[in-house]
């Protein structure tokens, strides 16, 4: 673990993204229908701009304990091969899943996602599996039925 001085360190640069991805969410969200709907659950468009505003406030705090420690706990260049091809292919999976799930059910393309990283990060198959099995039904089950958030909707 690399814990040079910089100024420019990993908490910031995470921050900074969560901020942008929080921006985007809220700007996608206002596009949904109304805060609340007619029989007073709340509308598609309360979960996303929650989520976004939550994230916002735990960026600035990443940005100011960053700005604050000053210390790069994550360096890029000084990783072996084989952690960032890991990383790679981490943000390989997440792409498959962003990219499946406008074919094909939530759960597939979710289930999809897991196995491969759990796979990647040496889990036994069938471990992986039902990983995979499990977190896409678990996540699809609580979106849909607790957050009221519809996931199953693909092209």
């Amino acid at each position: 673990m690399d814990k040079k001085k910089s100024a420019f360190n990993a908490d910031v640069v995470i921050g900074v993204f969560g901020i942008l991805l929080s921006v985007w969410w809220i700007v996608m969200a206002l596009g949904f229908p109304g805060s609340t709907a007619k029989d007073g659950t709340p509308g598609p468009a309360v979960f996303p701009i929650g989520t976004a505003a939550f994230l916002i406030v735990l960026s600035v705090l990443m940005i100011l304990a960053g700005l604050k420690n000053k210390t790069t706990y994550f360096n890029f260049r000084q990783m072996d091969r084989d952690n960032k091809i890991a990383l790679a292919l981490s943000v390989v999976c997440f792409i498959l899943f962003l990219i499946l799930w406008n074919y094909v059910h939530y759960i597939a393309a979710s289930f999809v996602m897991s196995f491969g990283l759990g796979v990647l990060y040496r889990m036994k198959p069938v471990k992986a599996a039902l990983l995979g099995a499990v977190f896409g039904a678990g996540t699809y089950f609580f979106f849909t039925k607790v957050l009221m958030v519809m996931l199953d909707i693909a092209r």
